[in-house]
């Protein structure tokens, strides 16, 4: 290949796992010898596993209250709650999560959380047959481990759970 650079935003977590380790072979095929890509990445939390759904709403709804943007609140949130629906290889069933938020939503009585809910699911508009994966940190490594090594690992600290959205740079190996 000929790139010095290629940059990823998030791009794993919308395929399954056999479609990502595609991609990492021929985005290193673009790079020359000296190439690096530079992706940020969504682990998964395994704390969110065992937080029931209301509760991790609840969590969001206090983060939009504070002096996070709504938008960022909602954006954790769901970001938590594919984590609680996560299965060991990281897959996500967007209708199973949505028909637990429902049923979260619809025995609650609480107007601002009903509205900080149905941004929520507004947020998770898309077909339910999407099938989100949430890598855990080994699976992320070994999806990359034959193509790339970690020159270096960034993490923000100025939101909630940025730890789980490093930014990667990553060095082809030879």
């Amino acid at each position: 290949g000929s790139f010095k650079l290629v940059v990823g935003d998030l791009i794993l977590r919308q395929m399954p796992l056999g479609d990502g380790k595609n991609l990492i072979s021929v985005i290193a095929g673009l790079l020359s010898s000296d190439g690096v890509f530079v992706l940020r990445s969504s682990a998964r939390n395994p704390y969110w596993e065992g937080v029931s759904c209301g509760e991790i709403l609840n969590l969001g709804l206090k983060l939009a209250a504070g002096n996070i943007k709504k938008r960022l609140a909602v954006t954790l949130t769901v970001f938590r709650l594919r984590d609680r629906w996560a299965d060991e290889f990281g897959r996500v069933r967007i209708d199973r999560l949505r028909a637990e938020l429902f049923d979260t939503l619809n025995a609650n009585d609480n107007p601002m959380l009903a509205e900080f809910g149905s941004g929520v699911l507004n947020y998770m508009a898309e077909p339910l047959s999407i099938s989100w994966t949430h890598l855990s940190e080994l699976q992320f490594f070994d999806l990359i481990g034959d193509q790339f090594s970690i020159e270096e690992k960034i993490c923000a600290d100025d939101y909630p759970d940025a730890e789980f959205f490093p930014v990667y740079v990553l060095k082809k190996t030879d």
